[in-house]
């Protein structure tokens, strides 16, 4: 059975135990609720609450079942990180491995990209142009997902399809690929802004 990135299992617990904090502030939760509430699996359960617990960032009473603890609840310290939200995305991101994989992606199509464009029949200043044009590309898809300027990319890559119109000739074929790659990762991140 695949487990789930640890990031999102920690991220999960967090806002389980701040949701029924806000409703019932001394409630202790036990394993069962999570089972019962959550998507959480039995085998990610102890590995992360207990990491949460060695953080500062949940209580979790032993009992005597183990590997499982018998209850849990969040500390202000883990109250503190729920709300601030810029923290908390950045040290449990909602879909981490999603977004490292799709950047990766994205990375690989921009590289494939300067391959095409070089190959091109373009010449001169236009291609200079260009190329330049694709490494700032590069730069801006290789900073960390939260660094990216959105706007930028999407203006550049508009940019380089709209500077091969009418010609017929030039194919750049990761371009489209790259296109939905990078909307893909910017509307994953949208949701992640809206959800927090």
């Amino acid at each position: 059975m695949k487990s789930n990135h640890p990031k999102r299992v920690r991220r999960e617990i967090l806002l389980y135990l701040y949701a029924r904090y806000t409703q019932e502030p001394l409630q202790m939760l036990t394993p069962d609720d999570f089972f019962s509430d959550t998507a959480i699996e039995r085998d990610d359960l102890a590995p992360n609450a207990y990491y949460l617990h060695d953080s500062g960032l949940i209580e979790v009473m032993i009992g005597y079942s183990p590997p499982l603890f018998a209850a849990s609840r969040i500390t202000p310290a883990g109250i503190d990180l729920v709300e601030d939200a810029a923290t908390l995305n950045a040290r449990f991101p909602v879909a981490p491995e999603t977004t490292n994989q799709a950047t990766m992606d994205a990375i690989a199509a921009v590289l494939e990209l300067a391959k095409e464009i070089e190959a091109s029949a373009l010449e001169g200043i236009r291609r200079d142009w260009l190329l330049q044009d694709v490494q700032l590309l590069r730069d801006e898809i290789r900073k960390p997902l939260d660094h990216w300027d959105g706007e930028e990319i999407w203006n550049r890559l508009n940019w380089v399809g709209h500077y091969f119109e009418g010609e017929p000739e030039a194919h750049l074929a990761s371009l489209v690929p790259l296109m939905k790659a990078v909307r893909s990762i910017l509307e994953t991140r949208e949701s992640t802004d809206e959800e927090t």
